[in-house]
């Protein structure tokens, strides 16, 4: 009996690549990731179009597929780089509105997931789901095991430490990498921010750079909109300049407006990073 519940609990995942082409260091952890996961009994569906180079209809065409495919339950990116956002362009929303389900991926899929949300409000996750086959692949492959069958929630549930305030309860989180977010700008995929908690991370850039980035946000108006806010890793300020640095510079911005703030250093580009449900 106890198998049988097991299997129930068994999912159907869909692998995808909406961004740059995979290097062959992915690919090898491509390869590591799909046996770890069936071994656990995990169905994966592995797009046609998840290596080498193509064009961003045909990467539209492929995340189609998978969203059309009603035995997937989710869909994890499992690229990153630049080039994501020219999918927006080659989507079927009314499709993806009838047939919701969660679109996980991390860095440049920032601007997929945030853009996705804002045409049809489906939920998504930043998530590397190669982090299952990486340096912490023990804890990770656990982690998300559970997740999927529904054991604990423990993926999606990153430590955050309060600077500023308490987060409102029950609001929404949009965001993800702070470049890749702001790819969207001035376009009809920009998401709603009132009344959401704000997530921003960044993997390159020092002082100079998200200096540039916060102020094209304050210019915007983004910070008048937002509930709370949420700061991962910024990996290339943390390392130059230490973990202070990108507190510092948020509560400049944000020092005459009453709006909490908390610090997490389990979400961003380390392999040991959690999830964030968005949206």
């Amino acid at each position: 009996m106890k198998r049988i519940e097991e299997k129930e609990m068994i999912s159907k995942i869909a692998l995808v690549a909406c961004s740059n082409p995979l290097s062959e260091k992915k690919q090898r952890e491509l390869e590591q990731l799909i046996w770890i996961l069936e071994k656990q009994g995990i169905i994966v569906k592995k797009s046609y179009l998840i290596t080498g180079p193509s064009e961003p209809e045909e990467r539209g065409a492929a995340l189609m597929e998978c969203y059309m495919d009603r035995q997937v339950q989710m869909i994890f990116d499992i690229s990153g780089g630049d080039l994501c956002n020219g999918v927006l362009s080659y989507l079927d929303y009314d499709k993806i509105r009838k047939n919701p389900k969660p679109l996980a991926g991390y860095s440049d899929l920032t601007a997929l997931i945030n853009g996705i949300y804002a045409k049809t409000g489906n939920q998504g996750m930043l998530y590397q789901i190669l982090n299952v086959a990486g340096s912490d692949r023990e804890r990770q492959s656990q982690a998300f095991i559970d997740y999927l069958k529904e054991k604990n929630k423990s993926l999606c549930q990153p430590e955050v430490t309060m600077l500023k305030g308490d987060f409102p309860r029950g609001e929404k989180v949009l965001g993800g990498n702070i470049r890749c977010l702001l790819k969207l700008a001035g376009t009809p995929f920009w998401p709603d921010f009132r009344q959401k908690v704000l997530l921003l991370e960044s993997q390159s850039g020092g002082r100079e750079r998200i200096q540039a980035f916060l102020d094209q946000m304050e210019q915007m108006g983004i910070f008048d909109e937002i509930s709370g806010m949420i700061l991962g890793t910024f990996s290339q300020l943390d390392r130059e300049e230490g973990p202070n640095a990108i507190e510092q510079m948020v509560w400049k911005v944000l020092e005459h407006r009453e709006i909490p703030i908390g610090r997490t250093m389990e979400i961003g580009h380390g392999q040991d990073s959690k999830g964030m449900i968005l949206g």
